[in-house]
């Protein structure tokens, strides 16, 4: 079962008589000064590690705008959660034996996240200190569309802050920049697109409505988000909020279960 993580990693008589003004850092982000605390779901896989719900530290003593990011990461694992079922029955209506296609399915997502977060944090251990991940994330800020957008809203531009606060994360509150379960619910709706629309439209498969019915709201969903994110990602106002930068890694999840669809076929 997925569990709350309210995790406070700082004295509470320092936040009572910390008498210094409450203002949003331009510096280095320091758990003592920020007085932040972690929101969302932990969902891990025991064997890697990897936590397939959402969950950040969140910098602010407002316990109004806490709750508010606390409940937008939970609504977004609840709702793939939901996405990813949604793919898995479907998948489950059309197979013989029945779960055959959803083991199979399932499969493709928990593996494609798996070797995705491996990858994101070989490349986070790269970084032997805090100034060089710094710098690489200067870098990035030049040369990423999505990745500015998202630092210029969700923390105004200030470069050296995101990266000091991802930098303690990681390192200390373990928390890894790639989670969640977006990956495996793509691969469900690439899938469900690909059974009920492309092998339909080339008269290859004709299924009865009420599983097209199924594959479309496994489908429709999911599409709608990742197109919105994307252009939001690369577009001018680049309006994000939370983490994230971009959602190429979604349609990577949405081909490849196209490409799941086209090898059970």
């Amino acid at each position: 079962m997925a569990r709350e993580v309210y995790t406070d990693v700082y004295p509470q008589w320092l936040i009572e008589n910390d008498t210094r003004p409450k203002r949003r850092r331009t510096a280095q982000f320091r758990i003592a000064y920020d007085a932040s605390k972690v929101a969302g779901y932990s969902f891990i896989n025991p064997l890697t590690g990897t936590n397939y719900a959402y969950k950040m530290r969140v910098d602010s003593l407002d316990l109004k705008e806490w709750g508010q990011k606390d409940y937008h990461l939970k609504r977004a694992f609840v709702i793939g959660s939901i996405y990813t079922g949604l793919g898995v029955f479907y998948a489950g209506l059309i197979s013989k034996p029945f779960w055959w296609y959803p083991l199979v399915v399932l499969g493709v997502g928990v593996v494609a996240t798996e070797l995705w977060a491996y990858k994101d944090e070989r490349g986070f251990l790269q970084f032997k200190t805090v100034g060089e991940y710094q710098e690489a994330v200067a870098n990035d800020y030049r040369s990423s569309t999505p990745f500015k957008n998202m630092v210029d809203e969700a923390y105004e531009g200030d470069i050296e802050y995101y990266a000091t606060k991802t930098w303690f994360m990681s390192t200390q509150d373990k928390i890894s920049r790639f989670q969640g379960c977006s990956l495996v619910f793509n691969v469900t709706a690439g899938f469900a697109f690909h059974r009920s629309i492309v092998m339909r439209l080339s008269n290859a498969k004709t299924v009865p409505f009420s599983q097209e019915f199924v594959g479309a709201f496994a489908i429709g969903p999911v599409v709608y988000s990742d197109l919105a994110a994307l252009y939001y990602s690369y577009g001018p106002d680049g309006k994000l909020g939370g983490a994230q930068t971009t959602h190429w890694s979604h349609l990577v999840g949405f081909v490849l279960g196209m490409a799941t669809s086209v090898f059970l076929k």
